[in-house]
């Protein structure tokens, strides 16, 4: 009972930041492709994903762990998304807020119903 209140009241917040969100590409590096004399590849799998972009507070930049320019970004779960500390989110250009380019994920503080992920909290840093 509590974990479908929990759910629904995370799927009302879905739809109240709809207008914040920005659609990007999730991607996710395969095992390396090395052939002698050539640099080597990564086969890429690109999902499109929508993020809510927020900033650190300024408590929270210690300049190591956290610097000015790190950015939180907020995934709610979509079927089979499972973003992972390295993978990267790739912005495309024309966002006023964000700089387009390569973020890597530091981190994923994934939140949980009972066994469901209801939340991805990312971690992101311009690479």
């Amino acid at each position: 009972m509590l974990k479908a209140q929990i759910l629904s009241a995370i799927a009302v917040a879905k739809s109240a930041v709809q207008d914040l969100a920005v659609v990007v590409q999730h991607v996710k590096r395969g095992a390396v492709v090395h052939v002698p004399g050539t640099a080597p590849v990564y086969p890429e799998t690109l999902t499109s994903v929508s993020i809510v972009f927020t900033k650190f507070d300024v408590k929270d930049i210690d300049g190591q762990r956290v610097i000015a320019t790190d950015w939180k970004g907020l995934v709610f779960p979509e079927s089979g998304l499972q973003p992972l500390p390295n993978d990267v989110i790739r912005v495309p250009t024309g966002l006023t807020d964000i700089a387009a380019g390569d973020y890597r994920i530091l981190d994923n503080d994934q939140v949980n119903v009972g066994d469901t992920v209801a939340l991805h909290q990312l971690h992101l840093r311009k690479t």
